[in-house]
């Protein structure tokens, strides 16, 4: 595990697996097809994230996975080429929350954000758990990560 980083207040859980997808990407990276396109103009991360540290993201690495009861998702890679999930709440009074790891699956729990896990694209969908892409299971009424 390389890195967590929580914005104010939230909780973290990590966990572990692997696969692979594209030649140019390495570790956990290969099992998420989203990195194998190009970064579009929504895939961007907000530049005004309370602090936030964009330098810590590799560039042009972002994509934007989806939105769910008020929560942006996005994955990207940090600049170790760890893969990372930023659950960032629609409300900027609320906690942002964001977990990297070079193994799948992991998740990342907030209690402004609810709980997403990023997983391989195979993974099976929990009952009550919202599918985002490929590779995002999210959980907005749950800080847990018991899925």
């Amino acid at each position: 595990m390389a890195g967590v980083t929580l914005g104010v207040l939230g909780t973290i859980a990590v966990g572990a697996l692997t696969g692979s997808v594209s030649p140019n990407l390495s570790g956990a990276a290969t099992e998420i097809p989203v990195f194998a396109q190009p970064q579009q103009r929504a895939d961007v991360l907000p530049t005004d994230i309370p602090g936030f540290d964009h330098a810590f993201i590799a560039a042009g690495s972002s994509r934007l996975v989806g939105q769910a009861d008020g929560v942006t998702y996005y994955l990207s890679r940090s600049t170790s080429g760890d893969v990372c999930l930023l659950l960032l709440p629609a409300d900027t009074s609320k906690t942002w929350a964001q977990s990297c790891t070079n193994k799948l699956p992991f998740g990342v729990a907030s209690a402004d954000a609810g709980s997403a896990r990023v997983v391989s694209s195979d993974a099976q969908t929990p009952p009550g758990a919202i599918r985002l892409g490929l590779n995002v299971l999210v959980d907005p009424t749950s800080t847990t990560l018991d899925h």
